[in-house]
């Protein structure tokens, strides 16, 4: 017999005490994706229930029908699409029940944090099939005591064949590309975003975070000249009160707008 949680007892599957925590996991739970999946579809499920999920954080309750519409698939792929998320352990499939109307409403989707890998697990030089190449076997038991003579030039020369980061589809390629010059660490990149998306909560503002990219954009770069310098040592708490102090004001201009129009003749 299925298990039913009432619609109204959703806030009990709250899997996140922050939406940094939330974002972080996302970050980590995309790169499982990349490695198992590849299906960019369902990586931008992903991002959708991500950002659907902030009312209660990790808990999402979007129907399929909406989901579909939104990724541009059927219904009975988005079906696929969370059985997958769920057998890679990305997502929780609950089976809601409506408390007014007294039958089942659309599914909620817990997206779960990320379980603790065992480190005692030992390092093979096999690759893992969808990463092959860029996973190279350990060659470091086969140098000799003698390295060669340029080996210090190679070490200091810039690594233009880095890794691509791997970041949610929610966090806007511009972003990504200044906070790239911050730091190329994928998670801090996340956390970075996740002081936008905290400080917009907290501020009542006209549109969605996007269409404030620009402003978001400026304030990072701001942080990026900072750093650059030396002048900033706590980068995402630095971040934070810039975005706030900038979505404060960009609520003050929008209200002054109302304000105005609603002062205008007819």
């Amino acid at each position: 017999m299925t298990n039913f949680i009432q619609n109204t007892d959703r806030q009990s599957l709250q899997s996140f005490a922050s939406i940094e925590q939330l974002n972080e996991a996302v970050s980590i739970h995309m790169q499982t994706l990349k490695e198992n999946s590849c299906k960019e579809k369902i990586m931008k499920l992903l991002s959708v229930m991500s950002q659907h999920s902030l009312q209660i954080l990790g808990v999402s309750f979007l129907g399929v029908e909406t989901m579909a519409e939104m990724l541009g698939v059927s219904t009975r792929t988005i079906q696929r699409y969370t059985k997958e998320l769920e057998n890679l352990k990305i997502i929780q499939i609950v089976k809601t029940a409506d408390r007014k109307r007294k039958g089942q409403t659309s599914n909620t989707y817990v997206i779960l944090p990320v379980e603790a890998k065992d480190n005692s697990i030992e390092e093979t030089d096999q690759c893992h099939p969808i990463s092959r190449t860029s996973c190279q076997p350990n060659q470091s038991l086969n140098l000799s005591s003698e390295q060669p003579k340029d080996h210090k030039e190679r070490k200091d020369e810039p690594q233009s064949h880095q890794a691509e980061l791997v970041l949610p589809t929610y966090v806007p390629e511009r972003f990504a590309k200044i906070a790239a010059l911050i730091s190329s660490n994928e998670q801090e990149i996340v956390k970075l975003w996740s002081k936008v998306s905290l400080a917009y909560s907290k501020a009542n503002l006209d549109h969605q975070t996007e269409y404030y990219l620009p402003q978001i954009i400026s304030v990072l770069k701001g942080i990026a000249y900072k750093v650059k310098f030396g002048k900033v040592r706590n980068i995402a708490g630095y971040f934070f009160k810039g975005m706030e102090k900038t979505f404060d004001r960009l609520f003050l201009q929008e209200l002054g707008e109302l304000v105005e129009a609603g002062d205008s003749p007819c």
